[in-house]
This record gives C-alpha cells, structure tokens and sequence, in this order.
C-alpha cells in the first residue's frame, strides 16, 4: 500500500455521498489506512484509564481482594479483547498499556509509585500482558493445527517441514515460517505465529491433543491460578501497611539517595525500626 493519498472519485450509497476517513472501528477495533495500530492502542489506553481512575476514587472503602476482582473482571479484558491481532503493534504501544496495568496494581497494593513492577505484579499473582497475548496466539496456532478450527490463510500455512521434505531433518517439527519481503510485515500474523511455534521446546509442539498441549503450556509459562495469600484483613491502611513492609520499600530514608544511620548504630531499615531496634520498639 502507497503511503501517497490519491484522489478517488466519490463513492454513493442511497444517494448519500460516503465521506473518506483515514480510520474504521470494526468490532470494538480501530483499524487504520496505513495498516498501524496505535491508533487503537491509544484508544484502548483511555478507555482502560478511565476505568483505573475509577478504581482510584474508592481504594480507600473497598479491601483488596474486592479492588483486584474488579480489575480482573472489568480492566483486564478490555487489554485481552483482539489481542492476537492488535499483537504486532510498536513496542512504544506496548510498553503503554503495561504502564497502564502497573499503575492499576499500585493502585490495589496501595503501594509506592516508585515500587518495582515485577514486585507489584508477582505479589498480586497477575501474568504480564505480553504472555497473555502470547498463550491466545498459540493456543490458536494449536487449533488450526488440530483441525479445529477454520483456517482463514493458504493450506500451505502452519505446515511442518516432515509434510513437504522427504528427507529427514534436525528441525522437522518446526513449522515453515512465511518468507516475507517488507520489513513492515515481519511482526505479521503468520510470521509471528510461526517464530513463536518455534520457539517453544519440542515436547510441547509434540503434544498428542490441545488440551494436553494447553495443560504443558501453562506449565512451561507458570501460569498458575492459586490466590495470594496477603489479602488477609479488610483494613485498606494496615494491608497497604504490610504491603510495605514486605516490599522493604517505604518513604524511609533508606530507599533515599541519603542513607541514615538509627540512633542505635544500625542502618534505618523498615525491619530494623518495627522489629529490632530497642528505642523505637520500646516507644
């Protein structure tokens, strides 16, 4: 597609002249002229923000268990919705929408801004948003390949390299990845799809049906759907106040640039003022 705009004639329909725009909203997605998607990303991050700061306005009232059910049950698949398509978008738009999800956890955890985020997400129990694009795509590369699902591209696409080689060899289970020209399209569907097939080890791809192979893949990503277990208490301040504590990251000056040392000798740590020091502890 020319990223030149030519003049094309003007379209009718019940006598009603058709207005040319550079985007369409088909299904809740927001496709764009020049085959980008941030367009849709940016519109997909305002919604989902809208949405977070709504869950800002009541953190004080509702416990936490309550605040990540209503994250997962209403933010979380607003960021699932056509994220095997949407997946070949810029990194720039990627890192926007996991900035996004970080800010919704802080907001439940009640904990620092500046708090690390494979912290805040590993203490919440929540996959990352790349992976949760990942697993669908594969999971639907695994139903075409199963026949159980329709295949909207070539017969040719998804096949093995022991279908069509007559001779053995050391990367047979591997599935033909698509020789694309345009550097535009090496984040494509089927290129994607085929790189991360690949990718994954061979006792996975061998698998005998979908669901074992789905059961092995959520193994090898450690998706796990046990609860965590510091949402004991319906006290938002004392639950923000473990939370910290936990983390070992408070306004304190030991996360400061200026390190200070407690009247006893000790470094001022979160453990050392609540838990050894005998000044603080007697008062």
């Amino acid at each position: 597609m020319s990223k030149h705009r030519n003049d094309n004639p003007p379209l009718l329909f019940n006598n009603i002249h058709l207005s040319e725009t550079d985007t369409h909203k088909h299904l809740g997605s927001l496709f764009h002229h020049c085959l980008s998607w941030h367009t849709h990303i940016i519109h997909l991050h305002q919604k989902v923000m809208t949405k977070i700061n709504r869950l800002r306005s009541f953190v004080n009232l509702v416990p936490r268990h309550a605040l990540l059910t209503i994250y997962k049950t209403n933010i979380l698949p607003a960021f699932d919705y056509g994220s095997i398509i949407s997946d070949n978008c810029s990194d720039c738009d990627n890192r926007m929408l996991d900035k996004a999800q970080l800010s919704a956890a802080k907001i439940i955890l009640r904990c620092l801004k500046t708090t690390s985020s494979n912290d805040v997400i590993a203490d919440l129990n929540l996959t990352s948003l790349h992976l949760r694009r990942e697993i669908p795509l594969l999971c639907y590369v695994s139903k075409l390949i199963f026949d159980m699902a329709s295949c909207p591209f070539p017969a040719s696409s998804f096949r093995s390299f022991k279908e069509f080689v007559p001779y053995a060899l050391r990367h047979n289970q591997n599935v033909q990845i698509p020789l694309l020209k345009k550097f535009l399209s090496y984040n494509f569907f089927l290129r994607k799809a085929s790189s991360l097939w690949n990718s994954l080890p061979l006792e996975i791809r061998s698998s005998a049906s979908h669901s074992i192979f789905m059961n092995v893949l959520n193994s090898h990503y450690h998706i796990s759907t046990k609860s965590t277990q510091h949402f004991l208490g319906l006290n938002p301040h004392m639950t923000s106040i473990r939370c910290i504590l936990r983390f070992a990251h408070s306004p304190l000056n030991i996360t400061k640039n200026n390190y200070r040392v407690c009247i006893c000798g000790e470094m001022e740590t979160e453990l050392h003022l609540f838990f050894h020091c005998n000044v603080h502890c007697a008062a």
